[in-house]
């Protein structure tokens, strides 16, 4: 496999992935002349935009040139041709965000008499490997956000750790991955800025209305050069203002009596709505010939309850985004964006609480400034800067007032997680400011094949976390009392930075007419530290290659391929690891003496282990001076076809990840475990019963409390991963439009944690991977964000009588995970360990089927139109979690999907 898709990626020099900017919502426009006719001097192409006074003015000097215009802003255009002695040619131009337009010219001149000149368009295609989501597309997605409800339904190879089904989770941030890794190392742009988490990377510092977002763009694979990190890039492009007065005001609800429960009886949904409301407005003004303005505000407050716990969760989002352009001349354009979100919600660590309802309140801002500049002679450049904010404020005062013993809470760790995930989330303030410039310049074209471009970005993060009061949490694993967890900061507050630069350069070879060649370097310089602790930096270098050859004239078909190495995100958690003002905790034994399953006084056993990643036995904890940065290589190819307004894209990658990270026990070793087997009655399905000795390991006593870490690259933490993907996508006259994304893959690595969940089977996660043994028993295996097989479908009619018709369908295998069997009579408490490795088995697949039904009616100026959108649509109560515990009861499900619900609205327009 891994030699037919290198043969691919070097043979077929593929992918339309320009040496250019990564995708940014701007798009690029190659105008070449085909006439006939002999042409001689130069002709003159005009670009000229037909709500504002941009204007570019080009021209090619000979059949053997082409006009390009770079970063195109989205929108309506009339294009132009001109020759001396020939008959003018025009065009008016649709240009949608991140895509290239191609068009040829076929002159003829004023005395030939009859026929007109041609100005034709003959591809459009995506600016690189990237899905673009425009206004039109958006408007008709079932769902609460622009950001995880498209990719959750739309884009086949990424997963969402959770069904978001009209906004069950939508103050909370869903977590997304893919292709194998981490979803710690997904980027989420906000037009021209970084809005990643920097300490929780992979979530961003924003949740932006849907109304504010003008299109999505989703890259996955073969990224240029300009982009970081291995994971996918979520980009967001802000609403810009346009030409005159408009607005739309929407308001919905989801009445009790549009709500359905599961069929299953005594098996709960793992959530389910129980109140939703929603608001939103946008206006958009001009403010003046050369400027306008645009505004939305949003309102969302729901209910939900979760499995069979009958408590209301309560959720809340109030946003509000402005954006601004203003049209410097006829080749300057000046952007301004800022937005402001609070949120109330859960909080994340509620399950280490006696009274679960434990609630945070965060507020989330940006603003961004962006200028951009093209010059008469082809040159476009752009400088961008702008700031992102997160503010956690967890509402932990009762601890104070109730004592922490009282408020302590019994976490049951196969369904809660692992306990010192609970312990992330604390008071305070995260902040990335970034900065960048790029340019594509027209001195760059040395000969008339080649096409440079270049940039450099900017990145400045900060992360600063208060101690706050924390109850201890008493662990049982499958029931039986173990553990209990106490953990505080060493100091009031941690502060943690990092600053990271990157410089970029690409040439494009065009090789002829039929193919191309893209070669790219990404240099980037990382480094950071903890306030009086620990620190680290690397410089390293990702080469990128593409290509892409056309197998007929005609353009129909096409090979593609390339291999891109791609450097991973550093999170700034890492430097808890020797920070002594960091989290550090003790492990004691749990002696329930009056098995209440709850902790009091008196209960607190033997002193086990010491955790956290701040300080141990022997003084703080440390980073490996000669820690690697992890990065990952990627090769890709395949090939796409083009019959009139369909296409169809068959693309092979293979990628593996190198030099992960975890933490190591350094002062606890299996030498200190006694190692003994254990009978594994194995599956109970099987005929005979499988029965196999399971190894165990029992910490020996001398060696409670002499625990150390150092943040390591572990032997043998990789990931791989191998897949196939298709896409189909067309057009039906103007009425009808569809995409089908099917995938079908396999991925193996290391989870950091035991369990199926996100934060227990996922690679980038850092835990007890390599802190005790008995967690790396199977540990290697198909990894959460890894569902074997996967098919997402979405389609949108425009029916006769004003009506809108769209569904979304999304089918996805089961969740992997291992089975777990619980020995409970070891010296540092019950455990549970992997009775095989994750993957082996599977829960059952999840079949969605979501739409949204639209009727207007046009009063005047005023457009009314009344919305019915259904999640769920066929009520389907597939598992989404099971009993994974040897015994009688394995694989019994334990929760099924959201049930079906449905979303009443009305939106009035002008």
């Amino acid at each position: 496999m891994r030699r037919l898709l290198a043969a691919l990626a070097f043979i077929c020099i593929g992918s339309d992935s320009i040496g250019a900017a990564a995708p940014d919502g701007t798009a690029t426009i190659r105008v070449r002349v085909v006439s006939a006719t002999p042409v001689a001097g130069s002709t003159i192409v005009e670009l000229v935009s037909a709500a504002s006074p941009l204007r570019w003015t080009l021209g090619v000097r000979d059949q053997n040139d082409a006009a390009i215009f770079h970063h195109v802003p989205p929108g309506s255009y009339r294009l132009t041709v001109r020759q001396p002695g020939f008959r003018e040619t025009a065009a008016d131009v649709d240009v949608r965000a991140a895509t290239m337009l191609e068009f040829v010219v076929d002159f003829r001149r004023t005395t030939q008499p009859g026929g007109e000149p041609l100005l034709q368009l003959v591809r459009t295609d995506p600016v690189g490997d990237v899905r673009a989501f425009d206004q039109s597309m958006l408007g008709t997605f079932p769902g609460d956000d622009a950001l995880a409800s498209v990719v959750e339904t739309a884009v086949a190879p990424l997963i969402v750790d959770r069904m978001s089904s009209g906004g069950l989770w939508l103050a909370e941030s869903a977590l997304v991955g893919g292709y194998g890794g981490s979803w710690r190392q997904t980027s989420i742009t906000l037009g021209a800025i970084d809005v990643t988490d920097p300490v929780r990377t992979g979530t961003p510092l924003v949740r932006a209305p849907q109304e504010a977002i003008a299109s999505l763009l989703v890259s996955t694979t073969l990224l240029p050069a300009s982009a970081g990190g291995p994971g996918p890039v979520l980009t967001m492009v802000p609403k810009s203002p346009a030409g005159g007065w408009h607005g739309a005001s929407e308001i919905g609800v989801v009445p009790q009596a549009l709500q359905d429960t599961n069929t299953r009886p005594g098996v709960p949904s793992v959530a389910r709505l129980v109140t939703h409301r929603d608001w939103n407005a946008q206006l958009g003004a001009p403010l003046g010939p050369r400027a306008g303005l645009f505004l939305t505000v949003r309102r969302i407050a729901t209910g939900r309850v979760e499995s069979d716990d009958p408590t209301r969760l309560r959720t809340s989002v109030k946003s509000l985004f402005a954006s601004s352009s203003v049209d410097a001349g006829s080749q300057g354009r000046l952007r301004l964006a800022a937005s402001v979100d609070r949120t109330a919600s859960p909080y994340a660590g509620r399950a280490r609480f006696r009274d679960r309802s434990v609630r945070e309140s965060d507020t989330f801002t940006t603003a961004q400034a962006s200028w951009d500049r093209w010059t008469a002679g082809g040159t476009a450049w752009s400088v961008a800067s702008g700031v992102a904010q997160g503010t956690l404020s967890p509402a932990l005062d009762a601890v104070r007032t109730s004592g922490p013993l009282d408020m302590a809470g019994t976490v049951e760790r196969l369904i809660d997680g692992s306990v010192p995930t609970l312990f992330d989330v604390a008071a305070g303030t995260r902040r990335r400011w970034t900065a960048g410039a790029d340019i594509t310049p027209a001195l760059g074209r040395v000969t008339r094949r080649h096409l440079l471009s270049g940039g450099a970005t900017l990145a400045y993060s900060t992360a600063v976390a208060r101690a706050g009061p924390s109850p201890p949490a008493a662990e049982m694993v499958n029931g039986i009392p173990a553990r209990v967890w106490e953990f505080a900061y060493g100091g009031p507050q941690t502060r943690w930075t990092s600053t990271d630069v990157a410089a970029y350069a690409s040439d494009r070879v065009l090789l002829g007419d039929r193919g191309r060649v893209d070669a790219g370097v990404r240099m980037e310089s990382t480094g950071g530290s903890a306030q009086g602790g620990s620190s680290m930096s690397w410089r390293s270098a990702a080469p990128r290659l593409t290509g892409r050859w056309l197998l007929e004239t005609r353009g129909r078909v096409a090979l593609f391929g390339g291999y891109a190495r791609y450097l991973h995100r550093l999170p700034l958690d890492d430097f808890a690891y020797g920070d002594p003002s960091a989290l550090s905790g003790r492990v004691y034994r749990w002696n329930d003496v009056n098995a209440d399953r709850v902790l009091q006084e008196g209960e607190r056993g033997t002193l086990v282990a010491l955790v956290g990643p701040c300080c141990a036995s022997s003084g703080p904890n440390r980073i490996d001076p000669n820690l690697e940065r992890p990065h990952t290589d990627e090769f890709a190819g395949g090939v796409d076809a083009r019959v009139g307004s369909w296409s169809v894209r068959v693309m092979g990658v293979h990628r593996h990840e190198h030099h992960l990270i975890g933490s190591l026990n350094t002062g606890v070793t299996t030498s200190d475990y006694v190692l003994r087997y254990v009978l594994d009655p194995g599956e109970p399905f099987r005929d005979p019963v499988e029965e196999r000795l399971l190894s165990v390991y029992d910490r020996e006593p001398f060696s409670f409390g002499r625990d150390q870490y150092v943040l390591t690259n572990p032997p043998g933490h990789e990931a791989s991963y191998h897949g196939v993907d298709v896409t189909v996508e067309g057009r039906i006259a103007s009425r009808l439009r569809t995409r089908f994304e099917g995938s079908a893959y396999h991925s193996f690595a290391l989870g950091g944690n035991r369990g199926f969940r996100p934060l227990e089977n996922d690679p980038g996660v850092i835990g007890e991977l390599f802190e005790n043994p008995n967690a790396a028993t199977y540990a290697r295996g198909h990894a959460f964000f890894d569902r074997g097989y996967v098919m997402k479908w979405w389609a949108s009619v425009r029916a006769p009588g004003d009506y809108l018709l769209s569904a979304v369908a999304r089918y996805q295998d089961g969740q992997p995970f291992g089975r777990l069997s619980v020995v409970p009579d070891l010296n540092q408490g019950a455990e549970a360990i992997y009775g095989y490795r994750p993957g082996r088995t599977r829960f059952t697949f999840t079949l969605t089927v979501d739409a949204h039904l639209e009727k207007a009616l046009t009063i005047g100026r005023t457009r009314v139109a009344g919305i019915l959108e259904v999640f769920n649509l066929l009520n389907s109560d597939k598992e989404v979690e099971e009993h994974v515990v040897t015994g009688a009861a394995f694989r019994s499900p334990t929760a099924v999907q959201p049930p079906r619900a449905a979303r009443v609205g009305l939106r009035i327009s002008f």
